[in-house]
């Protein structure tokens, strides 16, 4: 609808006139009146109307005024007059070709609805020359924006200066800003048109930067570079708002000074893009994925799992949340893309699964019941619901397994050494994992037990032995299950706490 102001200093006829015409029916509708030209002014700035009906004589101000102040200024609203007779010649005289029409008083209504035929039909044609020229303007800028992105020095002849009058000078440099919808929802080609104007409604019309299109992304070249994290949160939520029903991934390039230079942003910002699945519900930034840092080698998966093993093992909560905390700091200073996480992350649990699942028929069984975590690692929308997934069920596991996560800390290091003789067990793991120092551990363990780990680990290893031993088991048999990999020092350990060799005890305990 085009919007209509009724200008005349007579009540009956503002009145009549609002009430003669069906104004809906011919694609207008009266947004307000005026009694006279001053009043006509402030009016006209308040409701911007397409459209105003104006009487000459007017107190304060006269008709003809009011045209010439808004021709100043406005070449596109459309005017008719209301005259006298007396007055026709007069006003046809004085603004020829400045009008669209001249009413005579009284108002014939035939007579309106004609005027009012005629200027809609030259309001549709100006609407659609506009939208014409505003879309040829839209698709230069667009490919002078990809120009800009790909660095293509033939495509870009211009100066700096006319590069700005066609994109728009900056505030500080340029950014450039990539949206990639996270599902195949947005490639519905009227989905994304909405989204696309959603976007231009938002940072276009506000003058703050160009949206354009590239590959299957949607990015903004923003010309006010978001400076601070209260910026990139109030950016994303305005994101948001133009994609309500579709999740989607947000990076930006660092701030340059030149127009020309804005492919070193677009290129950092499509970087950033692969490293999304780090970063859940907020804009991806350099600083947030430690681009500038070292990307060292992948750690010793056996060594960490034989950590998450343990932790398990031990039942305690707070060392496994502790530890995955750790281990996914490590993980993810090594491989930040979503594919290698993942595989890291599986692969780690599996290590650690497998090696619970040999401990003991119990154990076994509830393993297998547990094995759905390695497939619910993959289905993850993003590393924090992965590493709140994984927390959540091998705590859930660790529960499962171990009763004696709330005993004494010394209470559950005895327990474990008694089901983890045979291991490889390490003073500094088992601190490690209750966030001691090896030396603090050791001290206390020593107070409580009266026996340095290794003494204390070596006498429950003797007993274990004697059993064995006792129940028929070769000494070389009975020393790999007691976790001494070569016999002669199991035969040297164990003569040394029982008093003579195993062969000699085994065959005293055969008679």
């Amino acid at each position: 609808m085009y919007k209509v102001l009724i200008v005349d200093d007579e009540p009956t006829i503002r009145a009549g006139l609002q009430t003669l015409i069906d104004w809906e029916h011919y694609g207008f509708k009266v947004v307000g009146d005026a009694m006279n030209g001053r009043e006509a002014l402030s009016k006209y700035d308040e409701l911007a109307p397409h459209l105003i009906i104006i009487d000459i004589r007017m107190p304060v101000m006269d008709g003809l005024q009011v045209i010439e102040q808004i021709r100043a200024t406005d070449t596109s609203c459309r005017f008719l007059i209301l005259t006298g007779y007396a007055d026709f010649e007069y006003a046809k005289r004085a603004i020829l070709g400045r009008v669209d029409g001249y009413i005579l008083k009284p108002v014939d209504e035939e007579e309106m609805i004609a005027e009012l035929v005629r200027v809609h039909k030259h309001l549709q044609k100006q609407d659609e020359l506009e939208n014409i020229t505003a879309q040829s303007a839209s698709r230069r800028r667009e490919e002078l924006i990809q120009a800009l992105l790909a660095a293509d020095t033939v495509q870009l002849q211009l100066p700096s200066a006319d590069l700005e009058g066609l994109i728009g000078a900056s505030k500080g440099g340029y950014q450039v800003l990539l949206i990639q919808p996270a599902t195949t929802q947005a490639s519905d080609s009227r989905l994304y048109s909405t989204i696309k104007q959603g976007l231009i409604d938002k940072f276009e019309s506000a003058e703050r930067g160009v949206v354009f299109s590239s590959h299957s992304c949607l990015g903004i070249l923003l010309k006010e570079p978001v400076a601070d994290a209260r910026a990139r949160r109030t950016v994303y939520s305005e994101i948001r708002s133009c994609l309500p029903e579709i999740s989607f991934h947000v990076a930006i390039g660092s701030a340059v000074k030149q127009i020309k230079d804005v492919s070193v942003s677009f290129q950092e910002a499509a970087e950033l893009l692969t490293y999304h699945y780090l970063c859940a519900d907020e804009l991806i930034v350099r600083h947030n994925v430690n681009l500038d840092g070292d990307h060292p080698a992948i750690p010793d998966m056996a060594s960490l799992a034989e950590k998450l093993y343990y932790a398990i093992d031990l039942g305690n909560r707070e060392s496994l949340e502790r530890l995955l905390e750790r281990t996914g700091a490590e993980l993810v200073a090594c491989d930040r893309s979503e594919s290698g996480l993942k595989t890291n992350y599986a692969q780690l649990t599996s290590l650690a699964l497998n090696k619970l699942a040999g401990q003991n028929d119990k154990t076994y069984t509830i393993v297998q019941d547990s094995m759905s975590i390695i497939a619910q690692i993959y289905v993850q929308p993003n590393l924090a619901a992965l590493q709140a997934c994984l927390r959540r069920q091998l705590c859930d596991l660790a529960s499962r397994i171990s009763g004696s996560g709330n005993e004494p800390v010394l209470k559950q290091v005895m327990d474990f050494i008694e089901r983890h003789y045979a291991e490889n067990l390490k003073l500094d793991t088992l601190a490690e994992l209750f966030n001691y120092t090896s030396g603090y551990l050791g001290k206390i363990f020593k107070n409580y037990t009266g026996a340095h780990f290794h003494t204390y680990l070596d006498q429950v290893r003797i007993r274990k032995a004697i059993e064995l031993l006792g129940e028929g088991l070769k000494v070389h048999q009975v020393a790999e299950r007691v976790g001494y990999a070569n016999a002669d020092y199991f035969h040297s350990k164990f003569k040394k706490y029982v008093g003579e060799s195993p062969s000699s005890y085994k065959g005293k305990a055969a008679k």
